[in-house]
């Protein structure tokens, strides 16, 4: 088993406790990322012409391998908001004043603004469902999400695991109560990886999810699953060679458009399988091994923040993975509380939440230590004294 210290190349004086936010590169991901940029320095016209389309190949087997998916509708993209515009812009033909899209109030910035930009444009409504927090029932927000739905829903977007509240839905559940009438788009920006993950079992027409955060791939590695029904309207958010699959290296029409999108340096698509390799060998159990040890570790992380702050837990503990964040905490300078933590040396999520109060959330990765998260916890205590 390797040891996690060596693994990365973080700074040792911060506790990084926001490895949900961007993630963290191993060493060997990024050596063999060099690796392959100085091949492609070398001959570039070689590279892209024969090497890269199989290196791509690979990259996509090991990760529908991984996530449960199969290869003909699964393309990579930069990050699982550019997949998220892929799918926004593909449906917009769909949409008018009659449609709506359904989303929730724990929602993605990010997707949130994609999806204003597009009902602005075609009339469409888009209805928030407000999820409460702390929530106290995972049941429950399954039954929030799905009411909300009706004969005029063109699309359900849902989070998997909650960017800002770091909550696991059960996305399973929503989408058997909606497909095949209503499509769903599932964001699992933080799943692969943190969570077991079966995309087909999912069922959803889209899944979208990032490879650089739990993955532990190199920055601008995610992808975007699409069921069958949906391949052929799919386009990517930039038009290029792949649209009328000038290069016929690519397996079929849908992956072209996704796999050449011009000039761009893809090596951190191709290392994909040495960041799976990397972090399975963190546990003598696997991958398994690191979801569980990672779930534990947040869960410890979390008790020791609610106690030393005196906080109810924010959720049932069977809605939390790798991700933990705190009941809502009274605060005006949510920023200038983070600029101070940060130069004391700590790393975290925050997020502005309803009126002046904010949420707090950290992670939990292999490089961890419950010790980071007691320094922390009275550092913070001390702060919002």
């Amino acid at each position: 088993m390797t040891d996690p210290a060596s693994v990365w190349s973080l700074d040792p004086a911060v506790a990084h406790l926001n490895h949900g936010s961007y993630g963290a590169t191993p060493v060997a991901v990024l050596a063999a990322q060099h690796e392959l940029r100085a091949v492609m320095e070398r001959n570039p016209m070689a590279f892209m012409d024969d090497l890269y389309q199989p290196a791509l190949e690979a990259s996509r087997r090991s990760l529908a391998d991984f996530i449960g998916a199969e290869t003909a509708g699964l393309v990579f993209v930069r990050n699982a908001t550019e997949g998220a515009n892929a799918v926004m812009q593909s449906l917009a033909p769909r949409l008018s004043s009659d449609n709506n899209v359904v989303v929730t109030s724990h929602g993605y910035n990010a997707v949130s603004n994609i999806v204003d930009l597009v009902v602005g444009l075609t009339g469409a409504e888009k209805r928030i469902v407000d999820l409460p927090f702390p929530v106290t029932s995972g049941d429950a927000c399954v039954e929030t999400v799905t009411a909300a739905v009706d004969d005029r829903t063109t699309l359900v977007i849902v989070d998997h695991v909650t960017s800002p509240t770091g909550l696991v839905l059960d996305v399973g559940a929503i989408v058997a109560r909606c497909e095949p009438e209503v499509p769903v788009l599932v964001d699992g920006a933080h799943a692969p990886g943190m969570v077991p993950l079966d995309v087909a079992s999912v069922g959803a027409s889209f899944y979208v999810g990032n490879c650089h955060k739990w993955l532990c791939a190199a920055k601008g590695t995610g992808f975007l699953w699409v069921g069958e029904r949906f391949r052929a309207e799919m386009r990517p958010p930039t038009v290029s060679h792949g649209m009328n699959d000038m290069y016929p290296h690519s397996g079929s029409a849908f992956h072209a458009r996704f796999d050449w999108t011009g000039t761009d340096d893809r090596t951190a698509w191709l290392t994909l399988p040495v960041a799976l390799a990397t972090i399975e060998s963190l546990d003598p159990h696997g991958w398994p091994g690191v979801m569980r040890a990672n779930r534990r570790l947040a869960l410890e992380a979390r008790a020791l923040l609610e106690d030393r702050l005196r906080l109810e837990p924010a959720a049932p503990g069977t809605m939390i993975a790798a991700l933990a964040a705190l009941t809502p905490l009274s605060h005006t300078d949510p920023w200038g509380l983070k600029r101070t933590m940060r130069e004391n040396g700590f790393e975290f999520a925050l997020t502005p939440w309803l009126g002046d109060s904010i949420v707090v959330r950290v992670s939990a990765q292999r490089y961890n230590t419950i010790d980071e998260y007691e320094r922390f916890a009275d550092a913070l205590a001390a702060m919002l004294t």
